[in-house]
């Protein structure tokens, strides 16, 4: 019994679509949705068998529905695509799908009968046995480029490159997030690599003005307990972030990224109370730390 073209075409396509899971030896080359049904072939696999379950209940429903009718004798009933013409795409499709038409099943009739219900012998449809070859000639030419040549990638050297991509998607946040400080309740660094890359920065860009030890220059002393502009960790921040125009210095905002900036205000913070010899004289107000313990 042949069954409706809708139903034909869709069992034909997804016949087609099963020799191409084996195409793709170089991913890099390979269209996006090859890449895809590669990277999903167990999926699209367990798709197309479940598909194909559907339509063979379909026809099976089909059939026992026409043969009940017949046996019933009911005039004028005729089967859904009995009147069908013939063509190439239906003799294609009964091909690849292996039925036996129905006048034909006394041919494949078993002898077992149980209380009525007896048993054909069909064979197995030719499209699940060409699946089933496709997917062995499959298998030897993963075996091949996966295991025992340099075309694909190991699973350990997909790991180490997954584990790569994942450090650089860490760093690259924390990065994001380092840069994104908050100038209103900024608070000192206190390990010792910020605190080393921020004496090194300052020495390199400050210390021209401020000295080598903070002890002051054609800038005010650093190292005393007095300042012009506010001498919190957040106040030293936007000191040298938006500078003083009018007393020579620049705004560093535009050399520096904001991380670094915290990391120097963090090391100006640990030479308070150093008394470097030759200090410039104290510029400005007392400034007192307010304690946050009780």
């Amino acid at each position: 019994m042949k069954n409706i073209v809708f139903n034909k075409a869709i069992t034909l396509l997804i016949i087609a679509s099963i020799p191409t899971l084996g195409i793709a030896a170089s991913k890099s080359h390979a269209h996006p949705a090859w890449t895809w049904i590669l990277n999903n072939f167990f999926f699209v696999i367990a798709a197309t068998v479940a598909v194909a379950v559907l339509l063979s209940l379909w026809n099976l429903m089909n059939a026992m529905l026409s043969s009940h009718y017949r046996e019933l004798g009911i005039e004028g009933y005729q089967s859904i695509d009995t009147e069908q013409v013939e063509s190439p795409f239906s003799k294609l499709y009964d091909k690849l799908s292996g039925l036996v038409p129905i006048e034909k099943e006394n041919d494949i009739m078993l002898d077992h009968d149980y209380d009525g219900i007896k048993e054909l012998d069909n064979s197995l449809p030719p499209w699940w046995l060409y699946g089933f070859y496709i997917s062995i000639v499959v298998s030897l030419g993963y075996l091949y480029v996966y295991e025992f040549s340099d075309i694909g990638l190991s699973q350990q050297e997909e790991y180490v490159i997954e584990i790569e991509k994942g450090e650089e998607a860490r760093d690259a946040f924390a990065a994001k997030q380092a840069n994104n400080i908050d100038e209103k309740n900024l608070i000192a660094l206190v390990d010792a690599q910020s605190i080393s890359v921020g004496m090194r920065a300052f020495k390199a860009n400050c210390a021209a003005c401020h000295g080598q030890e903070g002890q002051g220059g054609v800038g005010p002393n650093l190292t005393d307990p007095y300042w012009i502009h506010g001498g919190s960790t957040a106040s030293i921040y936007k000191t040298i972030k938006y500078g003083v125009p009018e007393k020579g210095m620049i705004a560093w905002k535009t050399q520096m990224q904001p991380i670094m900036i915290h990391k120097i205000s963090s090391y100006i913070k640990t030479i308070q109370g150093t008394n470097p010899p030759n200090p410039k004289k104290k510029q400005g107000v007392l400034y007192e730390e307010i304690s946050t313990t009780n």
